[in-house]
């Protein structure tokens, strides 16, 4: 009998595992023997979010631990790790989720918070 929910908690396996590598959702369909119309359909359902916002959560949530447990760590090495190609668009990204983060980023590494009223200078 089909088991959605232990093929999402197998997928759900993978991409944990799998998070700082590119993770394609034609395999997690395939690795379901579904379409990827139809993966999306069911993994939004199950776990109440869509693929693609599960696995970009889920990235910046270990950036900002890598973040919170290594300060002296290269933010620009941890955005690449989690497969932002610039320090802009992940500033936004883990900006945009964790608000509660400023302070420390702001203390540690302050040349690369992102704000409004900073874009336009270049970083």
């Amino acid at each position: 009998m089909y088991s959605g929910i232990q093929k999402i908690e197998e997928i759900i396996d993978y991409i944990e595992n799998h998070l700082t590598s590119e993770i394609d959702c034609e395999e997690l369909a395939l690795r379901m023997t579904l379409s990827v119309y139809e993966f999306r359909r069911i993994f939004s359902f199950i776990v109440g979010v869509p693929i693609s916002e599960y696995i970009r959560k889920r990235k910046l949530s270990l950036a900002a631990c890598d973040i919170i447990t290594n300060p002296r760590a290269s933010i620009h090495e941890i955005s690449k790790k989690y497969g932002y190609s610039t320090l802009a668009s992940f500033s936004k990204a883990l900006t945009s989720i964790t608000v509660f983060l400023q302070p420390f980023v702001k203390k540690n590494h302050p040349r690369y918070c992102f704000s409004p009223d900073q874009s336009s200078n270049g970083r």
